[in-house]
Parts: structure tokens; sequence; C-alpha cells
């Protein structure tokens, strides 16, 4: 059966408290799903200042700091960096992390604005203790190691590292309306799906959207199921 904008909406509209039903319940079990095996997730983060002695340029400085934040994050990422890390949390907190665990927690980026002279360093923890102490020990460590290059230019911490209060995964809110989303779109595709694959014939714009044949006449439907019932009622009278 052919389906145009038109019909599709006032299918749509037909069927909308079965859509909004369908909705609701991949929202609700969205919901559910997230709160009970989706494990909450902390971030505390650390912004550091790139800058350099004023009496360059400002061209020079900042292509120079440009090419610093770009030298600072391939000391950062370096397995021997985070060894060294690993090393000093492990013997402040009497802990077990590998280079490997905090790599896997630690996100070392530049600024979206290439032309901003500063880079963030995030954790990822499964608790808020243990991201504020990571984030801590690491951006303590950066500066350290950023001292053992001065020739690059010199950072400031601008923004400490922070306790989280609330996690920063997962978005309960925003899965719970991806799941409203994909039900009514499911639901939806599925009421038009059955209406394009049925065949029957219902009324007669079904026969001139099919058949380029001209109609002479249409015998009217008189069965008492047409007429509310008042056929069978007139039969016992």
């Amino acid at each position: 059966m052919e389906m145009n904008i038109s019909k599709m909406l006032n299918l749509l509209l037909a069927r909308l408290k079965y859509i909004v039903l369908v909705a609701l319940i991949f929202a609700i079990a969205t919901f559910g799903y997230t709160k009970m095996f989706v494990s909450e997730q902390y971030t505390s983060t650390a912004k550091f200042l790139v800058t350099m002695d004023e009496t360059n340029s400002k061209s020079t400085e900042a292509n120079f700091v440009k090419e610093a934040i770009h030298s600072y994050l391939a000391i950062y990422e370096t397995e021997k960096f985070f060894k060294e890390a690993a090393e000093i949390y492990n013997a402040e907190y009497n802990t077990e992390y590998t280079a490997s665990n905090l790599r896997a927690m630690t996100s070392i980026s530049p600024a979206s604005n290439e032309d901003q002279p500063y880079f963030t360093i995030r954790i990822t923890a499964s608790n808020p203790d243990l991201a504020f102490n990571l984030a801590n020990t690491i951006s303590d460590y950066a500066k350290v190691k950023a001292d053992e290059y001065k020739a690059l230019n010199e950072i400031s911490l601008i923004d400490d590292p922070l306790k989280p209060i609330v996690p920063s995964s997962p978005n309960v809110t925003k899965n719970t309306f991806m799941g409203l989303i994909v039900g009514a779109f499911l639901a939806s595709a599925a009421f038009v799906l059955k209406e394009l694959m049925d065949k029957k014939i219902k009324n007669l714009e079904d026969i001139t959207s099919i058949y380029d044949i001209p109609i002479l006449g249409v015998v009217p439907d008189t069965s008492p199921e047409t007429k509310g019932g008042r056929g069978k009622e007139d039969k016992e009278d």
C-alpha cells in the first residue's frame, strides 16, 4: 500500500497512545538499567596554564606556547610518566595501582581552542575520593616533570583538582530521554511498516491508489455490524 506524508501522520496520530506507551516502557527500562547496572564514575579535573618570558613578542609567544603544550602532552602520555606517578600514589596511599590502571583513568588534552594556552588533566574513577586523590598526585607530579623541562615553558596550576560531589557518568537523564526517543521511533516504524505490508483494500482510495481504472459505482456496506449494532436490536424486535 502506498504511503504519503499525510497518510503517515494520520496513522501515527491514530496510534499515538500506543506509541506513547511503548516510548514510556523504553524510557523506564533504560532508566532502570542505567541505575542498576551501569557503574557511577566520578571525574576530578586539574587545569594548567602555559606561559613564557614576557620579553618575547605576542606572535612568537603564541606559537611557542602551542608547541610547548604539545610537548608536555607527549611527556605526560608516556609509560614512564604513569609508572612513576603510580609508584608515588601507591607509596602514599598503600595501594597497588599500575601504570596501565592510571592510564585508563586519565585523560590529558589541550584546550578546545588551540589559541588558549592551557591543558587539562582529568581523572575518572569509580569513587570520588579515588578520583580526587589521583588527580592531586598526577597534577603535582606533572608540575615536577614540567620543572625538569624549563626550556619548554613554565606551567602553572590554575584550577586545583576538586573532590567530585556528583558522578560524571552515567547521565541518567540523557539515557532515559534517549530510551524515550528510541521507543517512540521503533513503535512508529512498526506501525508504518505494518500498514505498508497490509494488502487489504479498505476504502475507495486504496483502489484508486493501486489500480489506474475508473470507478463506476460503490456498493454500500449494509451489514448490521456497520450500523452500530442496530441490526441485532431490529432482529430481536
